[in-house]
């Protein structure tokens, strides 16, 4: 319990926030892994201020476990704490500091446990998997992934220790994340006729979302894993225009599908490219300098079931 506690003190004392660098996070679990002799693999990103960590105990055959957590967490700005967010305080039995529950309460106890693995009879490996921005982007665990393929025999199974309240979520929805930008034509209010409005187009277009998001939700399935059991889409934000006489030229609406694992994104996407590339051929009936072109956002997450 102390070791545990000694530990996760130590993880929850770097600020790893996920618009920050890791490293130092990184390099503790890589020198703390060194003293019980155990070479861990540091694989930087390629602006070099951030790195997920890869390291094995036990031999090296198939049918290993992965133990995997992510190293970044979720902003402090305005939140009210009752004490330093990065300093763990131990209140009544629960320990309270950033990240204690998500993640680097895991990442503590798989680090904690480091010598009962090495005392144990292994027959197949322990693989520790710890990454990063996965608050942000989704995209960090990706380069990890693709040298665990490259470097490590098949797997058998993988344990994420995200906090379930201890119960086992083998399945979780698909987490697909664009950005529509429309290009109109500028002109004063006192003649709309001369311009094209990327606003009044970027509505339409949000329209058609939520009456998809309509159809999506009658597509409820009683009993489903999920709650909600259907998929959702949503946008998130929209900005356009810059003068309140002035046609707006420009918008941007950013918009996120959470799709059951029965609902191909793809769909959804054909859809909208559908109803976007009508749209872009009527403004293009007034000027080719208008457009309707849309951009992955920050993250592609597929579905997954057992």
């Amino acid at each position: 319990m102390q070791r545990t506690l000694d530990i996760l003190t130590r993880l929850i004392a770097f600020d790893t926030t996920s618009d920050r660098s890791n490293l130092a996070l990184i390099h503790f679990v890589r020198d703390l892994l060194a003293e019980h002799g155990i070479q861990a693999t540091v694989l930087a990103n390629a602006e070099g201020d951030k790195a997920s960590l890869l390291a094995t105990i036990g031999p090296p055959v198939a049918g290993g476990v992965v133990l995997s957590g992510h190293t970044d967490t979720v902003p402090v700005t305005g939140q009210t704490w009752s004490q330093d967010p990065y300093q763990a305080t131990l209140k009544e039995g629960r320990l309270y500091g950033r990240g204690s529950v998500d993640m680097k309460g895991f990442i503590g106890l798989c680090l904690a446990m480091v010598p009962q693995f090495l005392a144990s009879p292994l027959k197949r490996p322990i693989h520790l998997a710890f990454s990063y921005d996965e608050e942000s982007t989704c995209m960090g665990c990706l380069p990890l992934i693709d040298h665990m393929r490259e470097t490590l025999p098949e797997v058998a199974a993988v344990i994420i220790g995200e906090p379930t309240q201890g119960r086992v979520v083998s399945a979780h929805k698909g987490v697909h994340s664009w950005r529509t930008e429309v290009t109109g034509v500028p002109a004063h209010s006192s003649r709309p006729d001369l311009g094209v409005s990327a606003t009044f187009y970027a509505a339409r277009i949000i329209s058609e979302l939520e009456r998809t998001a309509n159809e999506l939700r009658t597509n409820a399935i009683r009993g489903e894993l999920f709650e909600p059991p259907y998929s959702t889409l949503h946008v998130s934000a929209m900005q356009g225009g810059n003068a309140p006489n002035i046609i707006a030229k420009d918008a941007r609406l950013h918009w996120e599908l959470r799709n059951l694992p029965s609902d191909p994104p793809d769909a959804v996407r054909a859809r909208f490219d559908d109803f976007t590339a009508q749209l872009a051929r009527e403004m293009q009936q007034h000027s080719a300098d208008c457009r309707i072109q849309t951009l992955e956002d920050y993250a592609s997450v597929p579905a997954l079931t057992p």
